[in-house]
């Protein structure tokens, strides 16, 4: 009987990576209230954290999301110092195996995701056109275009208007999903960044009632007023995408 239970017990772990192992580009914007964090799965089931949150609350989304026996990530990306952006880290490392901590980055910092995704850093540049060494932590945050087969995302992290305005203007593209910058706040997402970039979706990851008033009545106005699907993590919770 033990040997039945066994062989059933690999069957089904055998069953679960082999299907997660076929399926396309996943990501996912996990509900931790007032912050961020957010999980992309290349097709051959590589896996990159983007921020934290704080406290535990993206521990117990990842737990509910990947299921018991998953239980390595291979890149967890800590986009700027904050709290609501890496106060959760200890969590994670507690309660996951962690192949690679990124925490500082540049325009050549570049990586594949497992077979086919590409992350591409755009920000802070290792040579910027203009100083942000005494501007705040949210001017630093890491900034990538994320690309897999035609799909392509944005990721800026708290990234204010004047550097998201300067990456828009310099690489200038069209993106399907965009992760609106600092919780929907007004001191990013301009109208001249989205007519450049042109989002289909945007995810505003902000807490429940938060005491900030994110997101903000203009970002909302401007991004129905273009047609962008918006979701909320205080509205929906955990969202997830497959492409």
């Amino acid at each position: 009987m033990l040997i039945i239970i066994l062989l059933t017990l690999i069957t089904a772990i055998a069953y679960y990576y082999g299907r997660e192992g076929v399926q396309g580009l996943r990501l996912y914007m996990l509900n931790v209230g007032q912050g961020d964090s957010f999980l992309i799965i290349s097709p051959d089931n590589k896996k990159l954290l983007v921020d934290t949150g704080k406290g535990d609350l993206a521990a117990r989304e990842l737990h509910a999301n990947l299921g018991f026996f998953d239980y390595y990530i291979d890149y967890v990306l800590i986009t700027h110092p904050d709290n609501d952006h890496a106060g959760g880290l200890s969590a994670i490392q507690s309660s996951f195996v962690i192949g690679n901590l990124i925490e500082t980055a540049s325009d050549n910092s570049d990586f594949y995701l497992g077979c086919c995704v590409l992350i591409d850093f755009v920000w802070p540049e290792s040579m910027p056109e203009f100083a942000i060494k005494d501007r705040s932590t949210n001017a630093k945050s890491i900034t990538f275009f994320l690309t897999y087969n035609d799909f392509s995302a944005f990721f800026g992290g708290d990234l204010p208007k004047e550097e998201e305005d300067y990456i828009a203007k310099k690489y200038s593209r069209d993106i399907d999903l965009l992760k609106v910058s600092h919780h929907g706040s007004y001191t990013s997402t301009s109208e001249y960044f989205l007519s450049i970039l042109k989002p289909e979706i945007a995810l505003i990851s902000v807490g429940l009632n938060n005491s900030y008033h994110h997101p903000h009545q203009s970002i909302l106005t401007e991004l129905h007023k273009r047609g962008i699907k918006i979701y909320r993590t205080d509205e929906v919770g955990t969202v997830s995408f497959n492409y």
